[in-house]
């Protein structure tokens, strides 16, 4: 759970935030999880104690990883979004849809809600935005 959630972004970022300081630019987007701020009573069989600790580790690896490159123009922010209607959950999607009714934008999350987020971090538009962990939940997860 640590290797694919925190050791390969930490590693990728490595290597990119060397080019993009060196370029004086640049905007990481790691994907977290918004079971990163609350532990998540939902994601038992998803990896629990596990993935729910190693999406925070990745939420402050992105702040830390801010801090240390924000001198240089280049940021680094999350997008966390909460349970998303893939094909890895084709298995217990109905399962998954269950926990629609507790969502206060009344639907399941679909891959194509990251996208306006990804956009606005990437863009110019973002450009002041940095050490920040969107989440994309519906309102599933309410944080402070």
């Amino acid at each position: 759970m640590y290797g694919v959630n925190l050791r390969a972004p930490m590693r990728i970022m490595r290597q990119v935030l060397k080019v993009m300081v060196a370029a004086g630019r640049g905007s990481v987007i790691n994907i977290g999880s918004s079971w990163s701020s609350r532990a998540s009573v939902f994601n038992q069989d998803g990896g629990g104690i596990d993935y729910c600790s190693a999406k925070a580790a990745l939420q402050s690896l992105s702040r830390a990883a801010a801090q240390d490159v924000a001198p240089y123009g280049v940021r680094v922010n999350a997008i966390a979004p909460g349970a998303v209607d893939t094909p890895m959950h084709a298995h217990h999607r109905d399962y998954l849809f269950e926990y629609e009714r507790y969502i206060p934008l009344g639907r399941m999350e679909v891959a194509e809600d990251l996208v306006g987020p990804a956009i606005f971090l990437a863009s110019d538009a973002g450009a002041y935005v940095t050490g920040q962990t969107i989440h994309v939940n519906g309102g599933l997860i309410m944080v402070d």
